[in-house]
């Protein structure tokens, strides 16, 4: 296994797919007809010129995808994604677009799922859209999808947000400085590695690794994108009655540390380790997306869990219809988060549904999130998140539980 492991997700129903493309140039629109021919059979395109134009098709029929560029008279691209997202809340949403200053990028970053530059390689177009809508049929549910495509940003802990912004005024902050707070929070993590992962940086591989991103990002632009957009922001918590959402965050940076001692523990590579921390830091992403979308909801979800009757993802289930992994993995994909951290974050609860049946980055999530939930004391896992031996005895991985265990325990103290 390395950085660029692959977790297959299922490919959709082969429907015809509707796509709707947005530039004020004919010329673009010409090349994007022509170098898109090939998926004619399989895609049902359609092509404006103008902002006004594209909401006038969306009103006569409604598309799946749509794809617009950023800077256009009128009304521009941002514009126009946040008029979708008002009417037509579960269209997957691109930029693509060619030169544009920092303030345009921020400003697209909130309403828009990826963004990809031009010239843009027809095949990653293709693999882009075909990624999207594979997501899309995975997670079929329209509830989900409602609710997934109009969230623009996560909320994040005031105290870490303030810390990083008096870091980033600081006279001499520094990139580990600044990692090291942003790590400690799934939704400034999200936030920066959807940021980096976008083909605005023209980046040859994905990256997991939050040091990283911020290195590539580099601290001024981070220091732009705090002032300049809501994308890092503090929040009022809901008042969710057996729910903490400080405990959430406390729990992920757990299993986030124990995820990377066991990779550790394995002799993996340091890239590997990290992207295991990151894995484990979002596996719960999900929780934070539906209990800040929909608290009232998730009210009776905290009720039925308290109450002793359910797990987690079987109350999700019954009063959502989805679960807190689906929504944590349909967002992240949707904002170009590498496949390794979706499966995950997808199926870190049953890992057997996993495509990728390897010891992976899936597979010390799953270990690390049952041993914080009770189970690094031998004989205590939690009925309700229990390990999964079938799946490590299938993978050959069962008899590194003591070990991963005892490395665990000495990180807890």
């Amino acid at each position: 296994m390395n950085n660029g492991e692959k977790a297959p997700l299922p490919a959709r129903t082969t429907e015809a797919v509707r796509i709707l493309f947005v530039d004020d140039e004919q010329d673009v629109l010409d090349g994007l007809r022509c170098m898109l021919r090939s998926r004619r059979r399989e895609w049902e395109m359609h092509f404006c010129l103008s902002g006004q134009e594209a909401l006038a098709r969306l009103a006569q029929a409604p598309c799946d995808v749509v794809v617009t560029d950023m800077r256009m008279p009128g009304m521009d691209g941002a514009q126009l994604l946040e008029e979708i997202i008002r009417q037509y809340p579960t269209t997957i949403r691109f930029v693509l677009s060619g030169y544009c200053d920092k303030e345009t990028i921020f400003r697209s970053l909130g309403p828009t799922h990826q963004f990809l530059t031009k010239p843009c390689d027809p095949e990653m177009l293709i693999r882009a859209i075909e990624h999207a809508m594979n997501l899309r049929g995975m997670f079929a549910n329209e509830n989900l999808q409602r609710v997934i495509s109009k969230v623009k940003s996560l909320p994040g802990i005031p105290t870490l947000y303030n810390q990083m912004v008096a870091a980033l005024n600081s006279s001499d902050p520094s990139v580990e400085q600044v990692s090291r707070l942003i790590e400690q929070d799934m939704a400034m993590s999200v936030q920066v590695l959807h940021l980096v992962n976008s083909a605005f940086f023209g980046l040859r591989n994905r990256v997991n690794s939050i040091l990283q991103a911020v290195s590539l990002l580099g601290l001024e632009t981070l220091r732009s994108l705090v002032l300049m957009t809501g994308l890092f922001s503090s929040f009022e918590k809901a008042n969710i009655a057996g729910f903490s959402f400080d405990g959430l965050i406390r729990h992920a940076m757990r299993v986030g540390q124990y995820a990377r001692a066991i990779f550790e523990k394995e002799g993996m590579e340091p890239v590997e380790m990290d992207n295991a921390f990151t894995a484990g830091l979002l596996h719960d992403v999900g929780k934070l997306i539906l209990a800040s979308n929909l608290p009232d909801e998730y009210r009776q979800v905290a009720e039925l869990v308290n109450r002793g009757n359910y797990a987690v993802i079987d109350a999700e289930r019954k009063v959502l219809g989805v679960t807190h992994a689906e929504a944590g993995a349909y967002l992240l994909g949707l904002w170009g988060i590498p496949d390794s951290i979706l499966a995950a974050v997808a199926y870190h609860h049953q890992p057997e549904e996993s495509f990728l049946q390897t010891f992976n980055t899936l597979t010390v999530v799953h270990v690390a999130n049952a041993f914080d939930h009770g189970a690094l004391v031998p004989g205590k896992a939690s009925e309700k998140v229990p390990i999964h031996t079938d799946y490590l005895i299938r993978i050959g991985k069962e008899r590194g539980l003591p070990d991963w265990r005892r490395r665990c325990r000495q990180l807890k103290g």
